[in-house]
């Protein structure tokens, strides 16, 4: 066994030493469009890469004509392609279960190494604190807003952490509507590359 992994289109990706040559946009894109949020726990079938997609469009919302906001939202959760969607709850339940180095710190720096592979094969600059606050800040909208209208009613009250207002179920609908989720989301990127 080793720390490499085989992706979509077949090559090796090694998930403990990623460089920027690894990587390829349809082992990101591909595997995002397949990957559920919240583990599949949704009324209906809903993404990481259509999640990725809804903080783009959150961010053409919320920072209206900043292409850095725009593009750190929507690559926010490119790593999940190599690692997986482990959703804050089990993160929060690793942390708390083991003594060992992996709880959160460990995953988080294994997806900064994953991010800068990314990041370096896109030629996109790596966010600046700033970008990182906007996206955290649109990240919590788009959690507000996926429970609203992707998941069904608590039968519990559950602490989500901040509390923020949700975007309107239509902001969802565009999303969901979106045909080849694919093509649309490599096409922004191919826009922010040209830009």
């Amino acid at each position: 066994m080793s720390s490499i992994m085989q992706t979509y289109t077949g090559r090796a990706f090694n998930i403990d030493w990623p460089k920027a040559e690894q990587v390829h946009i349809d082992d990101i894109l591909y595997p995002l469009a397949n990957l559920n949020r919240f583990n599949g726990h949704t009324r209906f079938p809903w993404s990481v890469l259509q999640h990725s997609l809804l903080c783009m469009r959150l961010a053409e919302q919320i920072f209206p004509g900043d292409n850095a906001a725009r593009l750190h939202a929507l690559m926010h959760d490119f790593h999940e392609a190599y690692v997986g969607d482990i959703t804050t709850p089990q993160q929060f339940a690793l942390r708390l279960r083991s003594s060992e180095p992996f709880s959160g710190m460990s995953m988080v720096s294994l997806t900064v190494l994953i991010d800068r592979a990314i990041y370096g094969h896109l030629g996109f600059e790596r966010p600046e604190m700033r970008h990182e606050q906007q996206v955290k800040h649109i990240d919590a909208v788009a959690l507000a807003t996926e429970r609203k209208w992707c998941l069904n009613p608590a039968i519990e009250p559950i602490d989500w952490g901040e509390e923020v207002e949700p975007a309107e179920e239509d902001l969802i609908s565009e999303v969901r509507g979106v045909d080849n989720i694919v093509e649309v989301v490599r096409s922004e990127i191919d826009a922010m590359e040209a830009a």
